[in-house]
């Protein structure tokens, strides 16, 4: 996988040399119908709720929607969920595509990282501040 280029500053000796990154979770980056997901896992979700539609059974469906956290006037952070979606009742389904884990303790081990607690955190908010329960898929 090629992955993104970089600026390394700490390299001595080079002028703004060019590093590829690695991935954070070290998942897959997919191109898929002109889309590049964050994990195979996510661009075989797409496909799934791509079918779905097709089928009748949603509609609206969007990805990377960015919602603004805002309590008492204050705007506290965002979020940017994977899926949004109109179900076959017409209610609101937002979901977030998580990894799978061989292991309880690497699922564990997970859930400790400070971008899953961030991640918890925001989904408490969006069920707070706009009554949706954000789905982990």
């Amino acid at each position: 996988m090629q992955g993104a280029v970089t600026e390394n500053a700490e390299a001595p000796g080079r002028d703004k040399a060019k590093l590829p990154t690695r991935s954070k979770y070290r998942n897959t980056i997919v191109e898929l119908d002109g889309i590049k997901w964050k994990s195979e896992k996510q661009a075989r979700r797409y496909q799934e709720l791509k079918m779905l539609k097709k089928a009748g059974k949603l509609s609206n469906l969007r990805w990377e929607v960015t919602h603004q956290l805002i309590v008492n006037g204050i705007g506290i952070t965002s979020y940017r969920v994977d899926f949004e979606y109109l179900d076959d009742d017409g209610l609101k389904v937002m979901e977030d595509v998580k990894p799978t884990f061989k292991t309880e303790n690497s699922e564990k081990a997970y859930k400790q990282t400070g971008a899953y607690k961030m991640f918890s955190i925001k989904k408490r908010l969006m069920a707070a501040i706009y009554g949706i329960d954000v789905i982990e898929v």
